[in-house]
């Protein structure tokens, strides 16, 4: 008899480890994805603040009339991720990382990557560069905003 109550206290020993093994296991992948999906929800708001950011830029750059001139730089990563891109056009400024993206509106105008040859034309931004944000009145009286790539040192 005394073997079997030590036989019967070591099965509900290692059933009750088990269970609590698989309590546990549970438990650090529900909380290590709730980690990650903060990590996500914190490039995203980056992505948009950059966004923001951004338009704010062009916004004040074509409020300024023609001539003004708005420098900016764009960060050399965003929450640890430095493959992003920005794209800029007439819709507004998106910033694309892997399968999130943040948009900003901006007033509707027109692009130009090039200050010479006005041609409409989607701008991508890479990280870590510095651009120009200039607005040029076209001779028709349109104006442009044409963002380049900042080569100076400064």
């Amino acid at each position: 008899m005394f073997m079997d109550e030590q036989g019967t206290v070591s099965v509900d020993l290692l059933f009750a480890a088990f269970i609590f093994l698989i309590i546990l296991g549970y438990m650090s992948t529900l909380i290590s994805d709730r980690f990650n999906t903060v990590d996500r929800s914190q490039e995203l708001v980056e992505a948009r603040n950059l966004a923001e950011n951004i338009a704010g830029a062009i916004n004040q750059a074509y409020a300024g009339e023609n001539g003004h001139v708005i420098k900016i730089r764009t960060p050399d990563r965003i929450n640890n991720d430095d493959k992003y891109h920005v794209e800029v056009n007439s819709s507004g400024v998106l910033v694309v990382l892997e399968d999130r993206r943040g948009l900003a509106y901006i007033i509707p105008q027109k692009f130009s990557k090039t200050y010479d040859n006005l041609q409409s034309s989607t701008i991508i931004l890479s990280p870590a560069k510095e651009y120009v944000i200039i607005n040029k009145r076209e001779g028709k009286g349109d104006n442009w905003i044409v963002i380049i790539e900042n080569n100076q040192k400064s």
